[in-house]
This record gives structure tokens, C-alpha cells and sequence, in this order.
């Protein structure tokens, strides 16, 4: 997971324009490099496998006022992102990713090019 691939998922799952897919998928590579000025434990976010540290962010009272100053832009990127997490980990979504893979990988293991 990282700042393209997110984007690239709102593209396909969010009904979003051009200008704000950039800015959510932005905003989460701000909030990983801010998450210390919140007193919360540094990480990139693209790393989490488990949604539970999003609540924490979004709960925190310093994240509150810079959401509220972003005028929630950066909440509303969070819920996005948190949509994509719960995706990205679904066994039925990965196979769906990964199938063009396996069947173009399958179509040629008989050709004799």
C-alpha cells in the first residue's frame, strides 16, 4: 500500500474528482509525518493492517484541530483510507486483484512461443 495505490483505489471506489483523490491521498503521508505532534506513536499509516489506529487518530484532540482548520479534509480522508484497509484486506478483493495475474500466467504456461 502506498500514497499510488490509494489513490488509484479512489479513483475506481469513490465517487471523487481529479483534485480531491490528489489531496486525500496526500493528506495520509501528512497525517503518517504529523502523527508525532500528536502525541501518537510514529508510523506510516500505508503499514497499518488494522483500522483500530484510525479511531485513535481521529479521536485525538490535536488531529481534531487541524481537521477542523483543513475543514475536515483530513477526516474524510481517514474514512477513505480506512475503506481501503478493510479492502485491501479482504481475501475476496486481493483474489480479485491478483486474478488478471494468475490468468495471463495460466494462458501461457502451455504456449510454446
Amino acid at each position: 500500500m502506498n500514497t499510488d495505490t490509494f489513490a488509484k483505489w479512489l479513483e475506481t471506489h469513490a465517487n471523487l474528482k481529479p483534485y480531491s483523490i490528489g489531496r486525500y491521498s496526500k493528506a495520509i503521508d501528512t497525517i503518517s509525518s504529523e502523527l508525532g505532534d500528536y502525541g501518537l506513536q510514529r508510523i506510516n499509516l500505508f503499514n497499518l493492517s488494522d483500522t483500530a489506529f484510525i479511531d485513535t487518530i481521529l479521536n485525538n484532540p490535536e488531529f481534531k484541530r487541524k481537521n477542523d482548520k483543513g475543514n475536515r479534509m483530513y477526516s474524510t480522508a481517514l474514512k477513505h483510507f480506512r475503506r481501503y484497509i478493510e479492502q485491501y484486506n479482504d481475501k475476496e478483493f486481493q483474489e480479485e486483484l491478483f486474478a488478471p495475474v494468475h490468468r495471463h500466467e495460466k494462458n501461457n504456461l502451455g504456449c510454446l512461443c
